[in-house]
């Protein structure tokens, strides 16, 4: 992969991640594509946009409503998702590692104070994620060693986490290419 494709990944991520459509405004959305070329779903209920990749119309899945394990189970049968999104979540430990199993899954983003080190054993037997972002996760600096064998593992965030530098470092050990990300601030030498 080439620098200029893995960068222009890399700012398709973040505009997923942030809810950012090229060219739109906040209440200018439904019209216009997905990354991929899809139709977007953000402002979906769940079973919709569910219903949109059984299409094979979409292959983001975001959400900003409680998602739960038992929702979760549902979406890990759809094996098209390379994208998901889950604001303000209810997901747990169980719900990562049924996500974890996605074989085409590139970016993940989870808000959710009830994912631990045990949802990071499952989330580091992933071979195709590029992107993690953890939001409130109560995970611990041991806890982030799960994620070592993640050589694909490009970029990290990790928001209101306990994680320390020395956390992160212990990770930089084994992924020397991974940008580790906290909150807004990205740590430069990190890298």
């Amino acid at each position: 992969m080439t620098i200029t494709r893995a960068f222009a990944i890399l700012i398709a991520a973040m505009m997923f991640i942030l809810g950012c459509e090229p060219g739109t405004t906040s209440t200018d959305r439904s019209d216009h594509p997905d990354r991929d070329g899809s139709r977007p779903a953000p402002q979906l209920a769940l079973s919709e946009q569910i219903a949109l990749i059984e299409r094979g119309e979409s292959t983001a899945v975001r959400i900003s409503q409680s998602v739960t394990d038992a929702d979760v189970e549902r979406l890990s049968q759809l094996t098209a998702i390379t994208q998901l999104v889950l604001n303000g979540s209810q997901i747990g430990d169980a719900g990562v590692a049924s996500l974890a199993e996605l074989p085409n899954l590139e970016l993940l983003r989870i808000e959710s104070r009830h994912v631990t080190d045990t949802g990071l054993v499952s989330i580091g037997k992933s071979r195709t994620l590029r992107f993690l972002i953890l939001h409130d996760a109560s995970i611990t600096d041991q806890g982030l060693l799960h994620l070592k064998a993640m050589s694909q593992l490009e970029s990290l965030y990790l928001v209101d986490t306990p994680i320390t530098d020395a956390g992160a470092a212990g990770l930089m050990e084994h992924l020397p290419r991974l940008h580790i990300h906290w909150l807004a601030e990205h740590h430069a030498e990190h890298h």
